[in-house]
């Protein structure tokens, strides 16, 4: 069995970097799984299933019903297993129907795509009271009854008050008596959900499922008998016991289709096929939102000792169910935490054994994990002995708040770090699977994230603000990115930042050097400025500096020159450098163009919003860059004219700040106070300028790209380019 397992590894690029001293088996416990579906995608992903009481050392757990916390509690840092603990709070129908309603409470907007639930027997009295207004109204609403965990169901229509029996733990729902049909014939969606993490919260979505249709035409139940579980119920569990079951030959035919036929079958019926999955998508996330505070809640008391950065030890493949209503809205019937893995038709094969081949690559479980694992217990454990000795010395408090300080900035920046290459990776693994929480949409995830603190508010009742505090600073799109937590890092310890971008590259921490002007930007180029213009401050309600400070700076009085340093020598010559560049529109004089930029400052409350769009949400960190690269450039010029490469560092925190929180930092130099960026940049008064100077014409260039985008489309290099004159 060894010898297969070796082979399969070697086929495996993930699994070929084995060193010949370790465990060259991938293991794998099956003990309470009963899919052989699990099984066939785990070997060949290379793994090989172990013994059945053999905890210790799979690598992988996989269990079709919840894992106990002391199980979760014992695990090491490379091993996984297949739940987290909490998320009963949405995969119980009676634990959902609550918390659904309780976020309808607070978003009723929202959380609108759950059918109104009663949980029986605790709500059986405002149930009949429910029947009794419907029946005084003359209505006869049908209604679904289920039990809290488990598949069955019984639809009836209401025709006075129905008795509940006291020791059953059921839900009552409205029932979807105007579905969407497909051929006649009631259906639902299968739809399957990678949550690889909790801390942070990491959604992915498989964009294939199953849909699955019920084997009776359907017909309305008020008029029909509705005992015919066959029409109204679309589970696979209770219609496969139908003599009119059908077993498709392909993913377009019987009773179980694809998503994939789902999507055609609405685009040959002009409906709106991307409207849909929109929304689809948005309910997942809002579904998984409600059940994360006990999930991280609980998933931290299982892993107290869990060092700042460690990967998540729980993952869970949820199944939801979907069914969609006569004007296609998506309404969330159920969530299941141990969705079916039989693979007993084609279908089954196609759709379940890729999502779970894929979830297995996603997880990225590595045979180095385990010595990974065991350095940093290692570590863990020596900076618990250094802090218990450092106890005793006599620090002072500022040297203590210092460390302090410290220790939470490597956190942060290894736990972004981490994510950054987990971002990475996922974009090169994934292929079904797409990540949907965090979202790329700036808007969407403040939205998100606003949802997501009002949940933790109501679940804690004001509780931890410090596990709030930090929630909103982990998921806020505005929060600190990799280069600004290195660079205050690097600030605290007396070091140059370095700077880390999405892709890798040391973008700004590369030598300034003089290219040719090649940039693909709007009609963009520097001239001369005139006398008459000065540096300007950050806010662009403001004056410029003033004239008379200015000549001072850029012809020293003698007496001057002779107490000045060379740093302050090659600053002056660097202003002077750039003050005698600014930004023009192509077609247009240096006075129209300042008269155009002046407009939009004087006008400020009037363009804010629309340059806020722009910039914040229209465009991607790669553009961004490009627009503060055409100012770069120029700066990289003036640098090596005026011999100012002392002064290099400087400017590269400075473009850092400024690309920092997705080009918040830019964004914030147009605020009233400058006093934030200025602050953290320790420089000299003629230093100073120089920053206020180049942050002035990276503000300009914003706004000239931002008119020259026509404010729809950025056409880079359609028309001129920046030139230095």
């Amino acid at each position: 069995m060894k010898t297969v397992a070796v082979s399969v590894a070697m086929a495996n690029p993930v699994l070929a970097a084995v060193t010949s001293g370790g465990e060259r088996e991938f293991l794998l416990n099956l003990s309470a799984c009963k899919f052989a579906a699990v099984q066939l995608a785990a070997e060949r992903a290379g793994f090989v299933r172990c013994h059945d009481d053999d905890f210790s050392s799979a690598m992988l757990v996989w269990s079709d019903a919840p894992v106990p916390v002391d199980r979760i509690s014992e695990l090491k840092g490379h091993q996984r297993v297949n739940h987290f603990p909490g998320m009963g709070e949405i995969s119980r129908k009676d634990s959902l129907g609550r918390n659904m309603a309780r976020a309808a409470r607070l978003q009723p907007l929202e959380f609108n795509f759950v059918p109104q639930t009663w949980c029986l027997p605790q709500e059986s009295a405002q149930f009949q009271q429910f029947l009794r207004d419907s029946k005084r109204a003359g209505k006869r609403p049908v209604f679904i009854s289920k039990p809290a965990n488990g598949p069955w169901a019984t639809v009836f229509v209401s025709s006075g008050v129905v008795p509940v029996t006291p020791e059953s733990s059921s839900i009552v729902q409205r029932y979807l008596d105007k579905p969407f049909l497909v051929d006649g014939f009631k259906c639902d969606l299968r739809i399957y959900v990678l949550v690889t993490s909790c801390d942070p919260l990491r959604i992915f979505f498989y964009n294939d499922g199953l849909l699955r249709l019920s084997t009776e035409k359907y017909e309305d139940p008020r008029g029909t008998a509705t005992d015919r579980p066959c029409m109204h119920l679309t589970n696979y569990s209770i219609n496969k016991r139908s003599g009119q079951y059908e077993k498709g030959a392909d993913d377009s035919t019987g009773s179980k289709r694809s998503i994939r036929f789902l999507n055609e079958y609405l685009q040959q019926r002009d409906h709106d096929v991307a409207k849909l999955w929109r929304s689809i998508i948005d309910l997942i996330i809002k579904t998984v939102l409600v059940a994360y505070p006990q999930v991280l809640l609980q998933y931290r008391l299982c892993r107290p000792g869990a060092p700042p950065g460690a990967r998540s030890v729980c993952f869970e493949i949820l199944g939801f169910d979907i069914m969609l209503d006569h004007k296609l809205k998506p309404w969330l019937l159920e969530v299941n935490r141990s969705p079916s893995f039989g693979i007993d038709e084609p279908i089954d094969r196609k759709v379940k054994l890729g999502m779970l081949e894929e979830a297995l690559s996603l997880l990225n479980i590595r045979l180095s994990d385990r010595r990974r694992n065991q350095a940093v217990q290692k570590a863990e454990a020596q900076r618990r002995l250094l802090q218990c000795g450092s106890a005793a010395t006599a620090e002072s408090a500022h040297r203590r708040q210092l460390m302090r300080r410290r220790a939470d900035l490597s956190a942060q920046l290894q736990r972004l770090r981490r994510e950054a290459q987990a971002e990475d990776r996922e974009s090169r693994t994934c292929h079904r699977f797409r990540r949907v929480f965090p979202c790329d949409d700036r808007m969407r995830q403040e939205s998100y994230t606003r949802l997501l603190m009002q949940l933790f508010v109501s679940a804690m009742e004001g509780r931890a603000p410090t596990l709030l505090k930090e929630l909103e600073s982990r998921y806020n799109s505005a929060s600190p990115g990799v280069d600004e937590l290195a660079e205050m890092l690097a600030e605290l310890n007396g070091a140059p930042a370095t700077s880390y971008l999405a892709d890798g590259a040391n973008f700004w921490s590369r030598s300034f050097q003089s290219r040719p002007s090649t940039s693909r930007f709007p009609s963009v180029r520097f001239s001369s400025q005139s006398k008459g213009q000065s540096t300007a401050r950050s806010d662009p309600r403001r004056s410029n500096d003033s004239q008379q400070q200015l000549t001072a700076l850029l012809e020293p009085q003698p007496e001057q020159k002779s107490a000045a340093t060379s740093s302050d020598e090659t600053a002056r010559q660097l202003l002077k450098q750039i003050t005698e560049v600014s930004i023009r529109f192509p077609g247009k004089s240096p006075a129209e163009a300042a008269e155009l930029l002046q407009q939009i400052r004087q006008n400020w409350k009037f363009y804010r919003p629309k340059l806020a769009a722009f910039w914040l949400a229209k465009l991607d960190s790669a553009k961004r860059q490009q627009i503060l690269g055409i100012v770069k450039q120029t700066v990289a010029t003036a640098v090596q004219r005026s011999a100012a490469g002392s002064h290099t560092s400087l400017l590269n925190r400075l473009f850092s700040r400024m690309l920092a929180a997705n080009g918040q930092g830019l964004w914030n130099t147009f605020g009233t106070s400058a006093a934030g960026w200025e602050v953290a940049l320790t420089q000299s008064q003629t230093e100073l300028l120089c920053c206020r100077r180049v942050v002035r014409l990276c503000q300009d260039c914003l706004i000239t790209t931002f008119l020259c985008s026509d404010h729809e489309t950025i056409e880079i290099g359609r028309r001129s380019r920046m030139q230095l004159l």
